[in-house]
């Protein structure tokens, strides 16, 4: 994953709500990206609903309007600045270009920032009087100080008694400053719209559904195994190279627990350091009590003869056999997309040993396939030497599988689980010393639908049509319990009560508001389409406080327009930055 992979999970986000070229903030006193100011970069928490801090996004257009910041079509820059006079710019060097405005945002409402698209003279830019900053209904906000930053970037300091009004659109115009070369900033391109900071929270909800069978003693599927491959591991880790990104991860405690089946039943048959497992001990214990396709990978590949009808399930005719892995995943290996449409009543033992490998190799983010990989406990993670990517990103064996590879790849897997916890404790955001970056979360025990243990008559408020029992179920005191049980098991895990939750599925209802209260969760987060069907004070969409029946001194304010947030004491404003809450 990493820079670019991070870049691919922030942009979709950072469109939602924000105008191009809007600086967005990500978690409480976060800055990344060259247009964060000094004093926004504080270290801060990860972001629960609504909080964040600085990213400074410096992209996009200048501002609306003739006249207004921003490169020419195509980003042609050379020759005479436009407007110039013959035979003026002689001697000037050979670019010949003036200074221009990119953009102009205002991070907190106090200040501004100018961005300029190459370095500027200090003297010139430090001068307050070449910014005038004035208001569609022709209001003027003194600027009493510039500061020049990396060379590009000008921070203007506002009149206390003159902050911005949200309410208004300003436009600030350059004027006398002059770039290292002398020339001074393009008329045609000297002023910007005010861009508005965008607060952005991310949250990441890792969960899967609980596939322990209890009458088996068994989980029926390896998803849980293969996400944290893919998933859990790398995308704590690739925040952590951004040290001024914080996320909000939840964390699952059905997710938790069948990690732990795993690493609890695995752990003494696994040498980490010499990267072997016992299998024959493994499976004399535990055969059919992890996954089924751990037992697949640990025992020799039967012919299609030789296969149990369990096993040609498990290999290709199954929901979830070797050969469901996604397309898109899939066609970075052209290998196993080859065995999967080749017709089955053919495969040989060594098209079915190739699958099984395939369906683990697949499964690892891309970072362990092109290695090495430290990881928290100081073990490595490196397939390099079993796959080979060209500049297309297809990945090639580089030997044919062997039934080795087969039992190295679960420990490579055992490997991997067994840091996911310990990444999150790593990157843990600190409240109090306001360090770290990520807030760790979680949600109630097992996941439930936690409205339905308390009244299920509380789903006709969203759904009247749908059938439900009669008479009612309702049990308050599970419902809390689902709460308690889950805030102890994060705490045994984390060292600290979590701040907030996920409810199972984002479901709210204003009669379970007091088991997160009562259990010292200070928010939690839900859709805000669900919020709106919930009911509550107001018209539907439109309210700006939900009390606790419980804890009537408690309530929720909503947080942004694809999210809404529970939170007590009551949420304080959302604009504010975190050094002033």
């Amino acid at each position: 994953m990493r820079a670019s992979a991070l870049a691919l999970m922030l942009t979709p986000m950072f469109g939602l709500g924000c105008d191009e070229g809007s600086p967005v903030r990500v978690g409480p006193g976060a800055s990344t990206g060259e247009a964060a100011l000094e004093g926004e970069g504080e270290p801060g928490g990860a972001a629960g609903p609504g909080d964040g801090g600085a990213v400074g996004e410096e992209g996009g257009e200048a501002g609306e309007g003739e006249g207004e910041g921003g490169n020419p079509p195509g980003g042609a820059q050379g020759g005479p600045p436009p407007g110039a006079t013959e035979g003026e710019g002689e001697g000037e060097p050979p670019d010949g270009t003036r200074p221009r405005v990119l953009n102009v945002f205002s991070p907190d409402g106090v200040s501004v920032t100018v961005h300029f698209d190459e370095p500027v003279d200090p003297t010139t830019a430090e001068a307050p009087a070449a910014y005038a900053i004035t208001g569609e209904d022709r209001s003027v906000l003194p600027v009493v100080a510039a500061r020049l930053e990396r060379a590009e970037f000008v921070v203007l300091t506002l009149d206390p008694a003159a902050p911005i009004d949200p309410a208004v659109r300003y436009t600030c115009r350059v004027s006398g400053v002059e770039d290292l070369a002398g020339h001074v900033v393009d008329p045609a391109a000297a002023q910007g719209v005010v861009r508005r900071t965008q607060y952005l929270a991310l949250m990441w909800h890792q969960h899967q559904p609980f596939y322990y069978d209890p009458a088996r003693d068994e989980m029926s599927g390896p998803w849980v195994r293969k996400h944290a491959t893919k998933d859990y591991w790398d995308m704590a880790a690739v925040v952590g190279e951004f040290p001024g990104v914080h996320v909000t991860i939840n964390l699952t405690p059905v997710l938790l627990m069948q990690l732990a089946l795993y690493l609890e039943r695995m752990a003494e048959f696994v040498d980490v350091e010499a990267g072997v497992i016992d299998a024959e001990g493994f499976l004399a214990r535990w055969e059919g009590r992890t996954d089924p396709w751990i037992d697949l990978l640990l025992k020799p590949t039967p012919s299609l003869e030789e296969a149990s009808e369990e096993e040609i399930d498990r290999y290709f005719k199954g929901a979830w056999a070797t050969v469901s892995t996604a397309d898109a995943i899939m066609a970075r290996f052209p290998e196993y997309e080859a065995l999967r449409d080749k017709n089955r009543s053919t495969y040989t033992r060594e098209d079915l040993l190739h699958l099984k490998v395939f369906f683990e190799l697949a499964w690892f983010d891309p970072d362990f396939l092109d290695g090495p990989v430290v990881l928290e406990d100081g073990s490595t993670v490196d397939l390099s030497d079993v796959v080979v990517r060209d500049a297309a990103g297809i990945y090639r064996l580089v030997e044919p599988a062997t039934e080795a590879l087969a039992r190295r790849l679960v420990v490579d897997n055992y490997k991997v689980m067994a840091n996911v916890v310990d990444v999150h404790r790593r990157l843990l955001w600190d409240p109090v010393g306001r360090t770290g970056q990520v807030e760790v979360t979680t949600t109630p025990f097992y996941h439930p639908i936690l409205p339905l243990i308390d009244d299920t008559d509380s789903a006709r408020q969203a759904q009247p049509l749908d059938p439900l029992p009669s008479p009612p179920y309702g049990h308050a005191g599970d419902a809390y319990a689902q709460v308690a049980k889950a805030v102890r098991y994060h705490t045994d895990l984390f060292g600290a009560p979590p701040r907030g939750m996920w409810p199972g599925e984002g479901s709210v209802a204003e009669s379970v508001v007091s088991a997160f209260v009562d259990a010292g969760v200070r928010w939690i987060a839900t859709d805000q389409k669900v919020m709106e069907r919930s009911g509550g004070p107001g018209s539907v969409g439109s309210p700006t406080r939900w009390t606790s029946t419980a804890s009537p001194e408690r309530g929720a304010t909503r947080t942004t327009s694809s999210s809404w947030c529970f939170e007590t004491p009551p949420c304080r404003t959302r604009w504010a930055s975190p050094s002033r809450r």
